[in-house]
């Protein structure tokens, strides 16, 4: 089914600085861009690369410049952790190895950020879920002993 396997990829560029454009596509990106202005920075595969991207606007989202363009005000390290955060199968393809050691480092503290957000919004789902499963036991037992 054409359009579920495909690629996520990171790039920055020069006229851009602090920003870092997410895009997809199907086939495999080349991790040499013709010209100066655009460096592809990280590549992964997924089984949908739609969903996934979803998932990483979501992470991403406060950091939104422009939807058009997919340019987020993040580092690398915080959109690749945005990337990586996720449960989705993928495979990491490609690091840009000229990448400050620093920086790569930081891509596990940012994945570990969002993975504690994540658990944060299940926890309040589940919390408030229960929540309203509780309320409704009370009505429906509270009904049979008032009949």
């Amino acid at each position: 089914m054409k359009g579920l396997n495909g690629y996520i990829y990171l790039e920055t560029h020069a006229d851009q600085p602090g920003q870092v454009r997410v895009l997809t596509q199907d086939e495999e990106p080349s991790q040499s861009q013709p010209g100066d202005n655009v460096q592809i920075r990280y590549i992964a595969n997924f089984k949908n690369a739609h969903i996934a991207y979803m998932h990483v606007h979501n992470n991403l989202k406060k950091k939104l410049v422009d939807i058009n363009t997919r340019f987020y005000t993040a580092s690398i390290a915080e959109a690749v952790a945005a990337i990586e955060c996720e449960d989705l199968a993928h495979e990491r393809v490609w690091l840009d190895p000229s990448l400050p050691e620093d920086e790569v480092n930081e891509i596990d503290e940012h994945t570990l950020a969002f993975k504690k957000g994540h658990k944060r919004v299940d926890r309040a789902y589940l919390l408030v879920g229960g929540t309203g499963l509780l309320f409704l036991l009370f009505i429906v037992l509270g009904g049979v002993w008032n009949a």
